[in-house]
């Protein structure tokens, strides 16, 4: 009877990388947690400003401007993400990086002498009446100096 096989064991990343948790990583660390806290209160103090004096400073100043973007709770969630980020793609099995050939991105044949394509390359006949060659282009020697 073949014994199971542990895929965990032969893995060359840790079973703790392969756990991804965003909870982890948007609320475990303490300036999480202090910073969704401000934010908290940064909020409430914003809405309570209308019904406050106290705050209204709130309404008059530049301040709770830039700090409506501190506290955007997408802009939180972004940032504190980037640790998830970062351990998702550590985490990733990725092969050796082979040099790109820049052959492979495109036919050669379909340029020019030039190295544009041919149908606009002024040096490629190929181009029709674009080519400086052709009599029916309007730059061609042909066409200059003659009088009506």
């Amino acid at each position: 009877m073949a014994e199971p096989v542990d895929d965990q064991a032969e893995s060359p990343v840790p079973a703790d990388v392969l756990r991804i948790s965003f909870r982890k990583w948007a609320w475990t660390p303490f300036y999480a947690k202090i910073w969704w806290g401000l934010s908290v209160i940064f909020w409430l103090s914003l809405i309570l400003s209308h019904r406050m004096e106290a705050l209204s400073w709130m309404r008059e100043s530049v301040l709770p401007g830039f700090l409506a973007v501190l506290f955007h709770p997408f802009i939180m969630l972004m940032i504190l993400g980037f640790g998830t980020v970062e351990r998702w793609w550590h985490s990733q099995a990725r092969g050796e990086w082979q040099p790109v050939d820049t052959n492979d991105f495109f036919d050669r044949s379909s340029l020019g002498p030039s190295g544009l394509p041919y149908y606009v390359d002024p040096l490629d006949p190929r181009s029709g009446s674009m080519w400086i060659g052709s009599p029916m282009n309007t730059h061609n020697r042909r066409n200059f100096n003659q009088e009506p």
